[in-house]
C-alpha cells in the first residue's frame, strides 16, 4: 500500500491587467489622478479617496518622476495628473482601458451616450419628415 500524498491545487486568483501593472495602490491613485486628469485633488482627498495605502508613497513617486505636478495652496498640497508629461495621454488611455473611470466620470459617460443615442433617434425622425 502506497503512501498517498494530499495533491491540492490552488485555482490561481485572475488578473486583471491593472493587478499585472499597477499595485492596489498605484490603482487607486492613478485611476482617481489620470482618470479624471483635468482635476486637482488635496493629498488628504486623495488618501481618503484610495485608502491610507502607501498613498503618500506613489504621490512622491509620481510628482519625482513629473508624471504629477504639486501646487501649495495654502497649507495642503494639490496633486494633478502633468499634461506636460511626455506619456499623459498614453497613461490616460491605460488608467481608462485597465483601473475604469471613477464613478462620477462612467455615469457622466453613461448620460453621454444616451444623449447621442436620442440625438440619433431625433435625426432619424426629422429626416422622414
Amino acid at each position: 500500500m502506497g503512501i498517498s500524498k494530499n495533491q491540492t491545487t490552488t485555482t490561481p486568483r485572475a488578473s486583471s491587467l491593472a493587478d499585472a501593472l499597477f499595485s492596489g495602490t498605484q490603482q487607486r491613485v492613478l485611476g482617481l489622478l489620470f482618470g479624471q486628469p483635468e482635476r486637482s485633488f488635496y493629498a488628504t482627498e486623495l488618501i481618503n479617496l484610495a485608502g491610507s495605502g502607501s498613498v503618500q508613497r506613489e504621490l512622491a513617486s509620481l510628482s519625482q518622476s513629473g508624471l504629477v505636478t504639486v501646487k501649495q495652496v495654502g497649507n495642503q498640497k494639490h496633486y494633478q495628473a502633468n499634461p506636460a508629461s511626455p506619456i499623459y495621454a498614453e497613461l490616460c488611455g491605460l488608467v481608462r482601458k485597465t483601473v475604469g473611470l471613477p464613478e462620477p466620470a462612467v455615469i457622466a459617460q453613461e448620460i453621454v451616450e444616451d444623449l447621442q443615442a436620442a440625438l440619433e433617434q431625433f435625426r432619424l425622425i426629422a429626416a422622414d419628415i
